[in-house]
């Protein structure tokens, strides 16, 4: 918990545009990903899981299922409330279920909410060694730094 609230008071530097959320690995097998630490999230929805199709999405683990879980936008309930953030959920579609905050969610569960600094752990609770932990950090995309790099800030 200590690594994950360290991580999620960081801001995120990344230059690509249009970045909403980013998940930060904190295990010691999600740091050691060959696609990065960081997952960028961009769009109203991705898919994660070891059989994706765009390879910065994949977790290439056994125990992992091929379409693990979806995180995605509510855009509907942003709609509708314009003056709120839009609110964003983890759907587990797994075998081995996925871990938000040490809770196992699976395919049955209903989605759940993801605030800023919750941990998410694929198919074992974040503290096994087994984990693919990471921390779920909201970003805004706020100024340019000198050297042209940008830096996106966590939601206050």
């Amino acid at each position: 918990r200590a690594v994950a609230r360290k991580f999620a008071d960081q801001p995120v530097q990344n230059p690509e545009p249009g970045v909403w959320a980013v998940l930060t690995a904190i295990s010691k097998k999600a740091r050691l990903r060959s696609e990065g630490m960081n997952i960028l999230l961009s769009a109203d929805e991705h898919i994660l899981g070891r059989t994706v199709e765009n390879p910065r999405f994949r977790i290439s683990a056994v125990s992992v299922s091929g379409n693990h879980c979806k995180i995605y936008k509510d855009t509907v309930i942003g709609e509708l409330q314009r003056d709120e953030p839009v609110p964003v959920y983890l759907k587990d579609s797994s075998t081995n279920g996925t871990y938000v905050n040490w809770n196992k969610f699976m395919k049955r569960s209903p989605p759940t909410k993801l605030n800023h600094g919750d941990i998410i752990s694929f198919t074992t609770p974040p503290h096994h060694d087994a984990s693919y932990a990471f921390v779920y950090r909201e970003v805004n995309a706020v100024s340019c730094v000198g050297n042209g790099t940008t830096i996106l800030k966590r939601k206050s």
